[in-house]
């Protein structure tokens, strides 16, 4: 939606909300209907009793097949009861065991919330290879994050440093098995092996999708063998800041100044607010801005002795 002003002096842009609690996506519990073995995409419609939905969903690209948690036996791929890889923290994961055709193939798993979301955060266990020195497989995990404007990298660490500091390598938002013969190899990630397991957290971040994709590292082999990772439980928080803006403008016409701004998405939106200050520390509201437009009357003070600031409010 745009809204237009005529105002006067300097602008800021605030936010008020009141803070949100933490909530939880468990893939075991959050899902409606429940996540069946080898089901692709399923909505979480009220996680932890917020009104906030999620839609997840898992995607084959380039060319190969899901098969069972082990590969060759076990609950077929995407599943939750059926995970055989130990998460830490999370009360459920999402396990994903893809053969792919050939080592430029991969796999996402998208997840698109109702709500910008800040504070997501995650952990993603068991990219390995098959053996220290085999090249069958090379697991790599890159995480994306969106607002449907902009993107986001979150920050990737180990959750086991100690055991074997040289097991997973993380660069950016990208994480994978260290490819030096030698180095590294197949975890099974449980209670006891947590060498390929990585923290994922886009801290303030205000985003509304999350996009996990799954594929090689340079060096696999051309048709790679059935490889595994667990996504577990995903943490956050309703966005502190529920408006995204496209585009922020003011040009000055005569004594005034002239304001527009784009909004992309607005979440429980009430109005923005106009206020001026010829101090910059006491503020008088001048104005109101809702989706009939502004109700403020016209202003006219001078360009340079009054400073003006615009918060938006929401209703919750």
């Amino acid at each position: 939606m745009r809204k237009t002003i005529l105002v006067t002096g300097l602008i800021l842009l605030f936010a008020k909300q009141s803070p949100k609690a933490q909530l939880h996506l468990h893939w075991g519990s959050s899902f409606s209907p429940a996540w069946s073995n080898g089901a692709l995409t399923r909505n979480a419609p009220n996680i932890s009793g917020y009104s906030v939905a999620c839609t997840a969903a898992v995607v084959m690209n380039g060319g190969g097949n899901f098969q069972p948690a082990m590969g060759s036996f076990g609950s077929q791929t995407p599943t939750v009861n059926g995970a055989v890889f130990t998460v830490p923290g999370a009360s459920s994961r999402i396990q994903i065991t893809p053969n792919f055709n050939n080592n430029t193939s991969y796999a996402t798993i998208v997840l698109s919330f109702t709500t910008l979301a800040t504070n997501i955060s995650f952990r993603i266990a068991d990219i390995d290879k098959n053996d220290a020195t085999s090249t069958t497989y090379f697991d790599r995990v890159t995480i994306t994050g969106s607002n449907g404007s902009s993107t986001f990298s979150p920050s990737i660490t180990k959750f086991d440093a100690v055991t074997d500091p040289n097991f997973l390598i993380i660069s950016g938002n990208t994480a994978r098995v260290n490819t030096t013969s030698g180095q590294a190899g197949n975890t099974d990630s449980d209670a006891a092996d947590q060498r390929g397991t990585i923290n994922v957290d886009f801290g303030t971040a205000a985003i509304n999708t999350v996009t996990i994709r799954y594929d090689n590292a340079p060096g696999a082999n051309t048709n790679p063998a059935a490889q595994s990772i667990a996504v577990g439980s995903v943490t956050f928080s309703q966005s502190v800041l529920p408006v995204s803006l496209t585009d922020f403008s003011a040009y000055r016409q005569s004594r005034d100044v002239i304001l527009k701004w784009t909004t992309h998405q607005e979440n429980n939106s009430a109005s923005f607010e106009i206020e001026r200050s010829n101090d910059n520390s006491n503020w008088l509201k001048v104005g109101n801005v809702t989706a009939a437009g502004f109700s403020g009357n016209d202003l006219n003070y001078s360009f340079l002795d009054v400073n003006l600031r615009v918060l938006f409010y929401c209703t919750g």
